[in-house]
């Protein structure tokens, strides 16, 4: 038999007629209306039970929901409060208080709320994923392992905590203890499509690229209208010299989703190394065309116009390649994303050695130090030790035109802890002498 909202709110009505000062009417009418998603007659029948009984929490509960619901996140806390100060070990009071600060991206204080909800319960393993949850946003992943380790524990027979783990794991790049949560997963579901993707993943990073493929053949049994199953087996085809498989995913890949511009460089390059020139231009053509910023779709194109004698166009090419290359490569050094960075860089060291910035931004990223005169808010993120406050001041100052000669001075103004100063030496690179910083245009 289904419930009928419609006919429950008629009723409710002829309650709140017979005992229009009782709560318990409003109450009623107002769960009908927030189960229909008329959030706003909802919110006026909640906030009318608070009226009434304002020593209860159920009506702040009610609406606190109906804000949740409706992404008024400052309004649902506020109500989440006040159900904590009626009574004082409110699990739900927490709990969505919790929910909303993850909502807003206050992970502190959401990692307090978690924490009583798991002290008043200590049994529920889901609590435990969303505290962990926070801990990984706030790069603590020491503590989000053990919690997830706590899940694992509450629910051996389960895999959302070897799935979050192994995840974890592989943010950490701990591959093998990835791949074996990885593996528990499928154990335990034996057709489980995230843990074959997810192992596949890291079997790539170890450059096990035939573990990799097994996997990636059967993730796309289980989905195989994906598009990235076919695209990352692609690689790995193309990884073990496989062109013509290669090729095929890459087929395949494009055919579920044209508009891919990597399907199409990928692609590209597997017919460059056939020495199929021409179905290779073709194809960095469609990339460039998708992705105007694909330093790669030039260079390739360029090496195939060579091929085939068309060197004025090859050289045009390279001059945008190299272009391009500089700005990827440099956002992507201030923005601390090293492994990238390096990539690109390197073609621009290849095209043109003599750069001294060039290298030295080649140089820094291979060693995993950011310029501090030069770096992003995102590249400071980057690092365990600083936060989004001290980012911001670090960003601030240098703004102001400070600039800081070494660890020592940077660390005592910024009140980092002596620990710290360690991580700083070796993560950060300072000025060597007044003005020293980077910054050039590029002259053809």
């Amino acid at each position: 038999m289904t419930f009928s909202y419609q006919k429950a709110i008629k009723d409710y009505l002829k309650v709140i007629e017979l005992a229009p000062k009782k709560s318990y009417g409003y109450l009623g009418r107002a769960d009908c209306y927030k189960g229909l998603k008329q959030y706003d007659l909802a919110l006026k029948d909640y906030s009318k039970v608070i009226e009434l009984a304002p020593k209860e929490s159920y009506g702040y509960s009610g609406r606190a929901d109906c804000y949740k619901r409706l992404k008024q996140y400052d309004l649902a806390i506020k109500d989440y409060s006040k159900m904590i100060e009626l009574k004082h070990e409110d699990y739900f009071g927490y709990k969505g208080r919790a929910d909303c600060y993850v909502e807003l991206k206050q992970y502190d204080l959401a990692l307090k709320d978690y924490s009583k909800v798991i002290e008043l319960n200590p049994k529920y393993d889901l609590n435990y994923i969303e505290r962990a949850r926070c801990y990984v946003e706030l790069k603590q992943y020491d503590l989000a392992l053990k919690d997830y380790s706590k899940v694992i524990e509450l629910s051996p027979k389960e895999s959302d905590g070897y799935s979050c783990r192994a995840d974890c794991y592989k943010e950490l790049k701990q591959y093998d203890l990835a791949i074996k949560d990885y593996s528990k997963m499928i154990e335990l579901k034996h057709e489980d499509y995230f843990g074959y993707k997810g192992r596949a993943d890291c079997y790539v990073e170890l450059k096990q690229y035939d573990l990799a493929l097994k996997d990636y053949s059967k993730a796309i049994e289980l989905d195989p209208e994906n598009y990235w199953n076919y695209f990352s087996r692609g690689q790995c085809y193309y990884k073990q010299n496989q062109y013509k498989e290669a090729i095929e995913d890459y087929t395949k890949a494009i055919e579920i989703d044209s508009n891919r511009w990597c399907s199409y460089r990928n692609r590209a390059d597997c017919y460059k190394e056939l020495k199929q020139y021409d179905l290779a231009i073709e194809d960095y053509t469609k990339a460039i065309e998708l992705e105007s910023e694909d330093y790669l779709g030039y260079k390739g194109r360029a090496k195939c116009y060579e091929e085939l004698k068309k060197h004025e166009l090859a050289q045009k090419d390279y001059k945008k390649a190299l272009e391009l290359s500089f700005d990827t490569g440099m956002k992507l050094f201030k923005d601390g994303d090293f492994e990238n960075a390096i990539d690109c860089l390197k073609v621009v060291a290849e095209l043109n050695p003599d750069d001294k910035e060039i290298t030295y931004a080649l140089e820094s990223a291979q060693k995993g130090k950011i310029d501090i005169m030069f770096c992003s808010k995102k590249g400071l993120l980057t690092l365990d030790f600083i936060d989004e406050q001290k980012a911001n001041d670090i960003i601030k100052a240098r703004n102001d035109g400070k600039i800081w000669y070494g660890y020592e001075e940077f660390a005592q103004e910024f009140n980092f802890q002596p620990h710290e100063q360690l991580d700083i030496e070796a993560k950060i690179a300072f000025p060597l002498k007044q003005g020293a910083k980077l910054g050039r245009t590029i002259d053809f």
